[in-house]
């Protein structure tokens, strides 16, 4: 059968499908799903754009950012949220994939058609001519370039270097030219900047953008990091600044990437009042995209950045900012030798020639025009404004090419090896058909039956002797290993310390072991199918079951889960994150499937208790259920443990260099996870070298950003230091001197297990936009951006040395305890 698959599809020639082979397969002919970065931006937004306004397809979008999502609803634009249930369904009945960067590992079905528009025609090297990268990312680019069936870039010669950056056959990019450019000339610019930042044209007679590429990323580093200033000069001088955007009347409008558009906000920028941040959120809001903006401005300051390229087309002045040039070339690259020549404007590296150039640009516009014209004429084939009717001409014609490196593989790759698993196949087979042969049914089965007689009959047995009616059942993913406490085994915990009999389901629990009495009302035990008849046999002794279960972990079968939930008396599902559907169905293991259908059957199930941590997940059950049996129920704290550990434990040895050190220490301890701020903690430890940095923990981080910690080692004022015992947690964070909680946005929808303990130790707190500690100020000071984080590291310290704060905070972490979250559980239990 594998021979004959593989020797089928040598034969099989590329093909479309037709209308009604599309809608047999689920995929509806007529739709064009779009993505972009950032959410309903770039090129996919122009095309968008067009499609609406000059044909009858259907179109949609998937949509990374909730508000975004939300927002494009409201105006009755088709969209979902791209890691939603509905985000996933959406992207398996599309015909057309458009995207403007990549596709975000979506899953490709038969019958549709992957068009990549790109992003921009810079000059900087990415991908296979990046020398910055390290595997994922070539891995990444060459699955992309896989999927997409078609490549529309701006000009011959982007053609040929595209087709090299992504390792790709060059016979799928097609010369198009790129849509958002169609308008760019024409565009109402300083009346749409208006609608943004009011005024601004009438105030000021000279407008200049800055618009930077990126420096970092979750596995990168390369070039220098604006920090000190939204410039990036070392030696620059914010008073002398604006001394000369007053002398020309001149606004700076600064429009940062989007990976590094978090770092800094108008805050960050106080006392510079002739600086303004341009933020994709706020363009979205007033429905502008940046080609609708640009012709607003009469000089642009970048650097390596493809909106240069885009700013060439109306002939005006541009400063290229690059005191990191010679790093930059070393670390990633650029994708043409003599890079002078594509840079048609002034080149500046420090402050003074900053000054200059804006000078020169101011008086001389012209000076670099001849040198402009030939960029354009080099890089654009086009010029016109046809490009978005040429795309969709291009994808309507589109006809499939043959993979010959795909053919090349599987002919003298795998046809090989299929052939030669064929013929072990067969001599496997007339072995066994042979006399005397051992049979697979000789082999004697492993029986643990008896074992697990023995285990469920204990367990009864205890079940029955004590005193109360109710049994708390809660399925847990291994043993508590002294180390990392989740908020279901602080919870489990305090239920056992209020008498009550607790039965842990341990779905990992070590070979051998069946049954473990941790306290006298405190059991763990591995039942797996006995697991029902416990439920039928306690319930036949007239006791309640309370189940709890974790979004987590799922090994047990939805139906089960679904069985046992019909069952017992109460049950609570502890949500801590909303589930994110993943759109690579190969990568989903049987766990996560159990976890996805049982997720959907407690949104609808509204007999369950859904108990959640922070209100952007309260807001979200909501709108899907309504209030009934939704509980905003926040992380705790065992309060008297921490009181009395704090000032004795271990130290980890990786930390004792630092207690010697003059500095302040700053720390976070806590699962080091993709949630961490990899970039916030870049910045801080070359902002503010005069604090150490701690993180102590279990690095969890993903594959692809794995690189990340050997960025973060190469700094001195930066530690390290592996998973400790939780005996020993309090007496660590009694090291810190400002504690912190670094978090990425995603973390919003969870109350940081953390944050009580903290306060617990008496510890300041400053962490990233979780709106809901704002309500703990002083002892919480939540940051916006990089810069704020950094000023509210000082102000911590300053709170710190307040008489009265440590005993404030530890009476709000007593206020905290998880005895008293256990009690509003007990209060749930007990209503109808």
């Amino acid at each position: 059968m594998l021979l004959k698959a593989i020797e089928d599809e040598l034969r099989r020639p590329p093909e479309l499908y037709s209308e009604e082979e599309l809608r047999r397969l689920g995929i509806e002919p007529d739709l064009f799903l779009f993505i972009s970065r950032p959410d309903f931006s770039d090129n996919s937004h122009a095309l968008w754009k067009y499609i609406n306004q000059n044909t009858a397809y259907k179109t949609a979008w998937l949509i990374k950012n909730r508000a975004a999502c939300e927002l494009l609803k409201e105006r009755n634009i088709a969209c979902e949220l791209f890691d939603s249930a509905a985000g996933v369904a959406l992207a398996q009945k599309a015909r057309y994939v458009i995207s403007n960067i990549y596709f975000w590992g979506l899953h490709k079905y038969p019958g549709q058609i992957y068009i990549n528009l790109w992003h921009g025609s810079g000059i900087k090297a990415h991908y296979f001519y990046d020398r910055n990268n390290d595997n994922q990312p070539y891995y990444e680019a060459k699955r992309d370039s896989e999927l997409t069936d078609l490549y529309l870039v701006q000009g011959v010669l982007d053609k040929f270097i595209l087709a090299a950056l992504l390792n790709c056959d060059a016979r799928k990019m097609l010369v198009t030219g790129q849509p958002r450019i169609d308008n760019i000339k024409e565009a109402a610019g300083k009346d749409n900047l208006e609608c943004i930042f009011e005024n601004i044209t009438r105030k000021y007679d000279r407008l200049i953008l800055f618009a930077p590429t990126f420096r970092r990323t979750t596995y990168s580093v390369v070039g220098k990091y604006y920090q000190d200033n939204i410039l990036g000069l070392p030696d620059f001088n914010s008073s002398s600044f604006n001394e000369i955007m007053a002398k020309h009347k001149a606004a700076l409008v600064v429009k940062l990437h989007p990976i590094e558009e978090t770092n800094f906000i108008s805050i960050d920028l106080e006392g510079d009042e002739n600086i303004f941040l341009l933020k994709n959120l706020d363009m979205l809001k007033a429905g502008l995209q940046m080609n609708d903006l640009i012709n607003a401005f009469d000089v642009m300051i970048s650097d390596y950045s493809s909106i240069a390229y885009d700013f060439l087309l109306l002939d005006r002045p541009i400063i290229y900012n690059i005191p990191d040039q010679e790093e930059y070339a070393q670390k990633q690259g650029f994708v043409f030798p003599h890079i002078d020549f594509w840079m048609p404007g002034e080149k500046v590296f420090n402050f003074g020639g900053l000054l200059d150039a804006l000078e020169d640009a101011f008086k001389h516009p012209q000076r670099y025009s001849a040198q402009r014209h030939t960029n354009i004429d080099l890089r654009y084939s086009y010029q016109d404004n046809g490009a978005a009717r040429r795309v969709l001409a291009a994808i309507e014609n589109y006809r499939p090419i043959i993979n010959y490196g795909q053919r090349y593989f599987i002919k003298e790759k795998l046809l090989p090896l299929a052939r030669e698993y064929e013929a072990e196949i067969a001599r496997l087979k007339s072995r066994l058909a042979a006399p005397n042969s051992t049979s697979a049914n000789e082999i004697p089965p492993q029986d643990e039956d008896k074992e697990l007689e023995q285990a469920l009959a204990a367990l009864l047995a205890a079940a029955l002797a004590h005193n109360g009616d109710t049994v708390l059942l809660a399925p847990l993913p291994s043993v508590y290993d002294g180390k990392t406490k989740s908020r279901l085994v602080h919870i489990i915990e305090q239920f056992s310390k209020k008498g009550w009999f607790c039965l842990c389901e341990v779905i990992n629990m070590p070979s051998g072991c069946n049954f473990q009495h941790l306290n006298s009302d405190l059991y763990l035990t591995k039942l797996g199918d006995d697991i029902e008849r416990l439920f039928k046999a306690l319930g036949q002794a007239g006791k309640k079951i309370i189940l709890a279960l974790d979004y987590s972990l799922f090994s047990l079968s939805p139906e089960r889960l679904k069985q046992m939930c019909a069952k017992a008396h109460t049950v609570f599902y502890f949500m801590e994150a909303e589930i994110r559907y993943s759109h690579a169905i190969e990568k989903q293991s049987p766990a996560e499937k159990y976890r996805l259908a049982f997720f959907a059957y407690c949104q609808e199930n509204d007999s369950i208790h859904i108990i959640v941590s922070a209100q952007r997940l309260y807001d979200y059950f909501m709108k899907i259920r309504g209030k009934n049996r939704l509980h905003l129920i926040t992380s705790g704290v065992d309060n008297s443990f921490f009181r009395e550990h704090c000032a004795a434990g271990t130290v980890p040895d990786t930390l004792k260099a630092v207690i010697n050190r003059s500095k302040p220490i700053i720390g976070f301890c806590g699962t080091i996870t993709n949630d961490l701020y990899i970039s916030l903690m870049q910045y801080l430890c070359e902002r503010c070298r005069e604090y150490d940095f701690v993180l102590i923990g279990e690095n969890k981080l993903s594959q692809e950003r794995i690189q990340v910690t050997t960025v973060l080692n190469s700094y001195e004022n930066l530690f390290f230091a592996p998973e400790i015992s939780y005996e020993d947690v309090p007496a660590a964070i009694n090291l810190f001197d400002v504690a912190i909680l670094p978090y990425y946005s995603l973390a919003k929808e969870r109350f940081p297990l953390k944050f009580f303990e903290y306060l617990a130790c008496a510890k300041p707190v400053v962490a990233s936009d979780l709106e809901y500690l704002e309500e703990y100020y002083p002892f919480a000071l939540t940051s916006r951006s990089h810069g704020e984080f950094a000023q509210h590291l000082q102000k911590a310290l300053r709170f710190k040395k307040d008489i009265t704060f440590a005993g404030q905070a530890q009476e709000i972490a007593a206020q905290n305890d998880w005895s008293l979250r256990v009690n509003e559980l007990i209060e749930i239990i007990g209503q109808p």
